[in-house]
């Protein structure tokens, strides 16, 4: 029989890219044709490529634009389906239902590219502090500095917030850093002003370096605030990968989050790969001392694809397998299996980084000596 592969997500959310476009989940492809400051919200969410995408997942078919799910669930990987399956369990069990909600009651939101961090697995698209140097990596050569990424300064959509914001049970912010981001704040004051914010659930993904008692305060006031923190490592690796973080800074800012109130929830979020295999039990660390909820949430660089596992030499690839092979997690243990060294990929990465030393006066070989040896 084959595996039931229904998901909930576009009976119930509507997602943007940090250019405006649409998309089923923060995971999939766009849809065909709508952009949020283009089509009305009620074309977007009743119109025929919802509406496509609903009925195949009733017809137990992968719609093309949830590739990224499927790749990882015939890797036995958990999903993005499965982890929204588990949000709205309600809901995504039979009989499923066979037709949207009236309105989606998840909005997420990608508030263009504003940020201050230039992360060295990112882009232009979702930094702007990377426009001074991705004209220097053939990697990001078919990149620009583009308009569309400024869709919240001039969106009817966002402009409209208060006609549909209270109709939404969960609203996801992400960016560039969404704390940075002023249409977002307005948004979070008006549903405090209007005593709307009790009954609402907000996500973030955020680098936390922005936090504050501010922040905190105006969080006590919604039904549960989730926040996934990013974090790539131990301090020297962190601040290399997430350049100009300052570590120690970051730290304070988990400080004050530990004495938060009980329903702002932090998950601290690692992005896995070469340059930071080996920093993992450092970030759960970090978890366990700063009282984080689920310990550490993994995802897998796939992107750039020299900075993905295969390019460790193959010894470190030994090495990694035996670490992880009985770890707890299943993303972890799933991801060494069968990895293979790719000489190709270990020279672009080497090359990369040499460039970033010279553009940002940093020097990788003391963060990642193990890429020197045999």
């Amino acid at each position: 029989m084959d595996k039931n592969i229904f998901c909930v997500a576009p009976f119930i959310n509507l997602s943007t890219t940090n250019k405006g476009k649409v998309r089923l989940c923060c995971q999939s492809k766009t849809l065909d044709g709508l952009h949020v400051n283009k089509n009305s919200l009620d074309e977007i969410w009743h119109g025929k490529e919802y509406q496509r995408v609903r009925e195949q997942f009733l017809n137990n078919e992968w719609p093309d634009e949830c590739v990224t799910c499927k790749r990882n669930e015939d890797k036995n990987i958990p999903s993005r389906r499965d982890f929204e399956n588990k949000k709205w369990i309600d809901i995504a069990q039979e009989p499923y239902p066979t037709s949207a909600m009236d309105f989606p009651w998840e909005v997420d939101l990608r508030l263009g590219n504003l940020c201050n961090l230039k992360c060295v697995m990112c882009t232009p698209d979702n930094s702007n502090t990377w426009y001074d140097e991705f004209e220097h990596f053939s990697h990001l050569r078919l990149f620009k500095k583009d308009e569309n990424v400024r869709w919240p300064v001039h969106s009817s959509f966002l402009d409209n917030y208060q006609e549909w914001v209270s109709k939404v049970k969960i609203l996801y912010f992400s960016g560039g850093e969404p704390l940075l981001i002023k249409k977002h704040r307005q948004i979070i004051e008006f549903l405090i002003e209007k005593d709307l914010a009790k009954n609402i659930i907000l996500w973030y993904d955020t680098n936390g370096t922005y936090i504050d008692q501010e922040w905190i305060d105006m969080w006590a006031c919604f039904e549960e605030v989730n926040l996934s923190l990013s974090i790539d490592g131990s301090k020297a690796v962190n601040e290399y990968i997430r350049h100009p973080i300052n570590h120690d800074s970051l730290l304070e800012k988990y400080k004050l989050l530990s004495t938060s109130p009980s329903n702002i929830k932090a998950t601290l979020q690692m992005a896995v790969g070469a340059l930071n295999i080996f920093e993992i039990e450092y970030v759960r660390e970090y978890a366990r001392l700063f009282n984080f909820n689920n310990n550490l949430n993994i995802s897998i660089v796939h992107w750039p694809e020299f900075m993905s596992l295969d390019a460790l030499p193959q010894s470190i690839l030994d090495q990694v397998t035996s670490m992880y092979k009985n770890d707890h997690s299943d993303r972890i243990r799933n991801m060494i299996i069968n990895l293979k060294h790719n000489p190709l990929k270990l020279k672009e990465l080497k090359d990369y980084l040499e460039k970033i030393d010279q553009l940002r006066n940093l020097e990788h070989k003391k963060c990642f000596e193990y890429l020197y040896r045999d």
